[in-house]
């Protein structure tokens, strides 16, 4: 009786079938095998994502990334439609190259990414045309998008890698001009005494800023007007003699010497203005002042925009995402970044 009972047993073991349990997606094996926060959106993981560029870069204001992160999300996924009434297949799109897959990371490897270098760099050529043709207002959204988008990018070798650090650079300085530039505008049409003093102020912090040579004159140009028209003759002189040493056009050239040759004449100031170009400054992105060398400052750990003090921990102006002095371990776009 006892022998029957096991037979029993074994031919009952023997028809019971476990389904062997179901393995990481290809979502989870991204987020596992990479620290890149492009490659945790891709995954759709956002916490995670944004998890890694608080800790990098003090990102706090997520708002501006949504359209990068929405794009590599959609990016690295393959939608193939099934039959009525079922749900579509839904397939990884893998990257390919040494940073895609290999040895340690599975079958999934990395998803493809559709933030990247190329695009960012024609952006930038249309960002800059933008500001040569005046249009500021989509300048300097062009110039804050490119800034959004280079935090989910990677990068494959050090040579990309300082392409990233000088588009960050870059933006910056363009991003904080057209912002002083507007807030110019913005004065000069309310008018006043006042203002036209602040006017040519914010003139004279633009002309700093690290522009192009054809956009730098642009606002030397505009700043001897500014300091001219306000009897500032000799600030004017100082910035139509910057002027012509960058070798303008013949009539901007002409109109330079004209006001150089009336400051000499004339070398007085008849307002005081916060400006002081023999002092090496930068401008708080903030309060749009300077900020002269030895002051206390703070910067933005993404951007590196610099900032009074008072403001830190407030969200950056010029980058719109990260929070100001924050102490940072800096932006990871290289899978062996160090």
């Amino acid at each position: 009786g006892g022998g029957g009972g096991g037979g029993g047993g074994g031919a009952l073991s023997e028809s019971y079938w476990v389904p062997p349990q179901p393995g990481p997606g290809a979502d989870a094996t991204w987020c596992r095998h990479s620290s890149l926060a492009a490659d945790h959106a891709a995954a759709g993981h956002f916490d995670s994502c944004a998890a890694l560029l608080n800790a990098q870069v003090g990102v706090i204001n997520f708002a501006p990334i949504r359209r990068a992160y929405l794009s590599l999300v959609m990016g690295a996924h393959a939608s193939l439609p099934g039959l009525p009434s079922t749900p579509s297949h839904v397939s990884p799109a893998l990257r390919t190259g040494a940073d895609g897959g290999g040895k340690g990371r599975g079958r999934w490897g990395l998803p493809k990414l559709a933030v990247t270098l190329p695009p960012l760099i024609a952006k930038l050529r249309d960002a800059y045309k933008a500001t040569t043709e005046g249009k500021f207002a989509p300048a300097l959204a062009l110039f804050q998008q490119i800034l959004h988008a280079l935090l989910l990018v990677v990068v494959k070798d050090r040579t990309e890698l300082n392409e990233v650090r000088e588009l960050i650079a870059l933006c910056r300085e363009y991003v904080l001009g057209l912002q002083l530039e507007t807030e110019r505008k913005q004065l000069a049409a309310a008018g006043g005494a006042d203002n036209a003093v602040r006017v040519c102020e914010l003139a004279a912090y633009f002309t700093h800023c690290n522009l192009q040579s054809v956009h730098l004159m642009l606002s030397l140009r505009s700043a001897m007007t500014c300091a001219h028209k306000i009897q500032n003759y000799k600030t004017a002189g100082a910035f139509g003699r910057r002027l012509l040493e960058m070798n303008p056009k013949a009539n901007i050239a002409t109109a330079a010497r004209k006001v150089i040759r009336y400051a000499d004449q004339h070398p007085t100031n008849a307002h005081e203005l916060r400006y002081d170009e023999r002092n090496p400054f930068v401008v708080c992105g903030a309060s749009h002042t300077p900020i002269y060398k030895g002051t206390p400052s703070v910067k933005c750990p993404l951007c590196a925009a610099s900032y009074r003090v008072e403001h830190k921990d407030s969200l950056c102006t010029v980058c719109g995402v990260a929070a100001v002095g924050r102490e940072c371990g800096g932006l990871q776009v290289m899978p062996s970044q160090r």
